[in-house]
């Protein structure tokens, strides 16, 4: 998904969650959870770009699937697995499990609209590839 469909998509999952009685700030950190995970392409870009080139040049380079290597540290699962169990030894309050929740939402938007492979999304299988873009969406 493109950043205005996470900003849209942020919308629906703060109202329900506003209906379903969740402190305001539950619902902030959900709501900005969901669109803010996609900050982890920052790294990916400087390291291809070999710095910055702009926001223009970023938000197009992503687009149009130029980086070669896709590190994307936020947009698996696992480390969404070892926040959750965190908040749940630590008895987090109501906006860390905000947070994870935007978390899982954005992930689960991802992985139903972004038509990759079903393991994209698990750090393992990215980087069992070496975390380079020919390789994560090749059969081999």
């Amino acid at each position: 998904m493109k950043l205005w469909a996470h900003s849209a998509a942020a919308l629906p999952l703060a109202a329900g969650l506003w209906w379903a009685g969740m402190t305001p700030g539950a619902v902030a950190a959900a709501a900005g959870a969901s669109v803010l995970v996609d900050l982890d392409h920052l790294p990916d870009y400087v390291y291809w770009r070999r710095g910055w080139g702009g926001v223009a040049d970023f938000f197009r380079s992503n687009h149009q699937r130029r980086t070669s290597v896709i590190f994307i540290l936020l947009h698996s699962w696992e480390l969404l697995g070892l926040a959750l169990a965190g908040c749940w030894l630590a008895g987090a309050p109501a906006w860390g499990w905000g947070l994870c929740l935007g978390w899982a939402y954005h992930l689960l938007w991802d992985q139903l609209s972004n038509g990759v492979p079903g393991a994209f999304y698990f750090l393992a299988y990215r980087a069992r590839r070496g975390f380079v873009r020919s390789r994560l969406f090749s059969s081999g």
